[in-house]
């Protein structure tokens, strides 16, 4: 872990009070990046607040890192999750109703921001349930943004503030909408160090894609190809991040490039990442397409879905027998490669089945297809390092700040 010398931001404003909104719009804009990049890779948060935001150096200018995942959660698109945790000032009200999703990072990150513009929270009381009443009422309304010190404070920001505890989690923004807020944006595109808390878990992803068997890979391609575009666009627009411009793939310098300034951890050695983007560049395009990244980055309960596949299973199988067989594949493959560098030949079809043909008949049948698709694959130092910071699942529960 990278040490952060200049404490956190709750420190901060114990020692100085409330934060200029230059200061503050800089360090929210870098909390967003780094919950945009996270829900982006179906990651939610579940406990962003001012104390688990760090500076990485004792400066005013210090970039900021998101750290303390031990309550992270992975998110399917539309779906919810409904276990308590957080910490009690900041959990959104659907947290508390245990129905929520993303949406209720974007709330604490709101908390977050209403705490370094005014010195203090938004949300009172003298016990934790008072607390968690006056989150929960609809006759609360918006926390009070007038008098000291918001006499200072302008609209935009306050605007800010507004958008993101909204009420109703369908009306809030997400996180990467917000970075499009007029006073954020105006603090500077770019992505920040504090985006680099969720980089693990890309890399993570990327290792487990390139030691899959190849037809699993094929697989997970057609699966990312064919899902509706609301539950892949957050990592479309991941993918246009990362890449170098002019060009439509994703090679291990541009990929290096990217992650390294967001201000990560130690990235795998350059040999270590050619490696793991050979393997998982299907066609040979000397880097990952946008198709090839989308495949790699789901989340790999995508791919175990029994509708998934079937789906995949099917546009293998040519000739309705129920089984995929090598001119078969090889001709899949061939058709769904378009601007591949060398579409596979009947060898190398009948080589990707045999790895996966448990019974040697020179075929693989649905049986051993779903197997495939639901089995476990051995992953190394950079998977290992990417579950201790976000596979890791504390039991639930709260803790008040103080």
């Amino acid at each position: 872990m990278e040490l952060c010398s200049g404490g956190s931001v709750a420190d901060r404003i114990l020692a100085d009070g409330a934060c200029s909104e230059r200061d503050a719009a800089r360090m929210v804009r870098a909390l967003l990046e780094a919950l945009a990049y996270a829900h982006d890779l179906g990651v939610v948060h579940r406990d962003v607040k001012i104390d688990n935001c760090l500076l990485v150096f004792n400066s005013p200018e210090s970039p900021i890192k998101l750290v303390d995942w031990g309550y992270a959660a992975f998110l399917e698109p539309g779906g919810k999750l409904h276990k308590l945790c957080g910490t009690c000032y900041y959990l959104a009200p659907e947290v508390l109703a245990g129905c929520y999703d993303e949406k209720a990072d974007v709330w604490s990150a709101g908390v977050t921001l209403y705490a370094l513009l005014a010195g203090r929270l938004p949300f009172q009381g003298g016990s934790q349930a008072e607390v968690m009443q006056a989150i929960r009422s609809e006759e609360t309304g918006l926390p009070d943004m007038t008098g000291e010190p918001w006499a200072g404070v302008g609209e935009a920001a306050k605007a800010a503030v507004a958008a993101m505890l909204t009420r109703d989690p369908a009306r809030r923004p997400s996180a990467r909408e917000m970075l499009a807020h007029p006073w954020l944006a105006a603090e500077g595109g770019g992505a920040t160090a504090a985006a680099a808390a969720a980089e693990p878990e890309l890399l993570h992803r990327i290792e487990a894609f390139s030691q899959m068997e190849r037809l699993k890979q094929h697989a997970a391609l057609y699966i990312a190809r064919h899902l509706p575009s609301d539950q892949i666009r957050g990592l479309a627009v991941l993918f246009e991040s990362l890449h170098a411009a002019g060009r439509t793939v994703i090679d291990a310098a541009a990929l290096r490039e990217a992650l390294a300034a967001r201000g990560g951890a130690a990235l795998p050695g350059d040999g270590e990442l050619s490696a793991l983007l050979d393997a998982a560049d299907l066609h040979g395009l000397g880097g990952l397409d946008l198709a090839e990244f989308l495949a790699a980055a789901l989340h790999s309960s995508r791919l175990g879905e029994e509708a998934n596949m079937l789906a995949a299973f099917k546009h293998f199988v040519r000739n309705g027998d129920g089984v995929i067989t090598a001119p078969e594949l090889a001709a899949a493959l061939a058709e769904g490669s378009p601007g591949c560098a060398q579409p596979p030949s009947l060898e190398e079809a009948a080589a990707i089945i045999a790895a996966v043909d448990g019974d040697g008949d020179g075929t693989v049948d649905w049986k051993e297809f779903k197997r495939m698709m639901r089995a476990d694959h051995p992953i190394g130092a950079c998977a290992a390092a990417a579950r201790i910071s976000l596979d890791r699942h504390s039991s639930c529960g709260y803790y008040d700040l103080y």
